[in-house]
């Protein structure tokens, strides 16, 4: 049975922060260009965040941590597959409320500004590092209380065990 959620802290992203920023801008540049995405948080099918930083050690360190996470979350020993992709977003494109249709969803803070995840039944205070992993197909969106000017950066992901009933989906990788 799958707990309700979890809300963890990354070290990894804590202690490396400014390179997680730089990497993400660097992508949002690169993936910007890409003329079949139009937007990277809509269009996450079109990659995975993972796959796009497989190059970087500091990346892979991420990417085992959060497959550790999933894994004693979701307490199996079955094939999972994740899709990760990039939200950079001002205080004026944050989420609307919007939901996941997967098994799993989640998110990792790298440079949150001032905003909270809120859910239908209670909201989250986002900061750098933290990590929240909970079931899909729950309602939220995220809203700012404080003003900001720097971009919003997370990394959101779905997993599931269904692989085969996810059609025309690039971004899905082993974990």
């Amino acid at each position: 049975m799958v707990k309700d959620y979890c809300i963890l802290e990354s070290n990894i992203i804590k202690n490396n922060q400014t390179n997680f920023i730089n990497d993400c801008k660097l992508i949002y540049d690169h993936l910007s260009k890409d003329p079949t995405i139009n937007d990277l948080t809509w269009d996450y099918k079109k990659y995975n965040i993972f796959s796009v930083t497989s190059p970087s050690l500091l990346w892979y360190k991420l990417f085992e941590e959060l497959k550790q996470i999933i894994k004693e979350f979701t307490n199996t020993t079955e094939p999972l597959w994740m899709q990760s992709w990039l939200n950079f977003h001002t205080a004026d494109t944050l989420l609307p409320k919007h939901n996941h249709k997967w098994e799993t969803h989640g998110y990792i803070c790298i440079n949150p500004s001032y905003t909270y995840t809120v859910f239908d039944e209670y909201k989250i205070k986002n900061k750098p590092g933290l990590i929240y992993v909970g079931p899909g197909n729950r309602l939220h969106s995220v809203e700012c209380y404080k003003s900001f000017k720097e971009n919003r950066i997370t990394l959101g992901f779905d997993v599931t065990s269904k692989a085969n009933d996810i059609n025309n989906n690039m971004s899905l990788m082993p974990i």
